[in-house]
């Protein structure tokens, strides 16, 4: 992805790469190109260029999107084979130190009275909002402390399929890496930086279920 594709003349290893039409990616000015046939093993080089130069020339990051999974190196990182599942635990460590989305986190259940109340709680988790489905259905969110909801109007007799699904944020796609303040992030959150750092040294949020959900039954 690039930012404002109509301005530049892009090259991955010298290969000239055409931004596909009517594709974007987050934002309508955001460029995707098609650029797998053209990587490959070892250190890979994107050029962008501009000629004329043009005062709306300002360099944004370059991302690269993909089914992929990064491991720390000693300037930024390096792309590795996807992981097939992931599991418990931070994204980040499973090798998603940048995803932004969701990921669900399934479970099958069998419940034999639907007269009782049952109820789903989170225990140790970290993203925007927990999405809740009850047998492919949304039945609701979780935000807030206790983290924990009324799973009773959602349940049949027999086996049930609980998906708890953590949403993330964009702070660990868009940044700031290098700076550790809390709160609100302005440009100035993106000055002074003198090197690139470990991938492992990124301020990163670990987005995920840490542990596993539970369900009980009311009494």
């Amino acid at each position: 992805m690039v930012e404002q594709p109509h301005l530049w003349q892009a090259k991955i290893n010298g290969k000239t790469i055409h931004a596909i039409p009517g594709r974007f990616w987050l934002d309508t000015r955001n460029g995707v190109y098609e650029v797998g046939e053209y990587i490959r093993a070892g250190v890979n080089v994107v050029e962008l260029s501009i000629n004329p130069m043009s005062i709306y020339a300002e360099i944004a990051p370059v991302y690269l999107l993909g089914d992929f999974s990064l491991e720390s190196a000693p300037n930024g990182w390096v792309i590795k084979k996807p992981v097939e599942h992931l599991t418990t635990g931070s994204w980040k460590s499973q090798g998603h130190p940048h995803y932004s989305w969701d990921v669900s986190y399934r479970k099958e259940y069998r419940v034999a009275d639907t007269s009782s109340q049952y109820i789903l709680q989170l225990n140790q988790w970290y993203g925007t909002v927990a999405e809740i489905y009850v047998n492919g259905d949304k039945a609701g969110v979780i935000a807030y402390k206790p983290y924990t909801f009324n799973l009773s109007p959602y349940l049949k007799p027999g086996s049930n399929t609980i998906d708890v699904r953590v949403v993330g944020s964009l702070k660990n796609l868009l940044g700031p890496h290098y700076n550790w303040d809390q709160g609100i992030a302005g440009p100035w959150h993106w000055n002074h930086v003198q090197k690139q750092l470990p991938g492992g040294d990124y301020n990163l949020t670990d987005y995920g279920l840490l542990e596993d959900f539970s369900v009980y039954q009311a009494r």
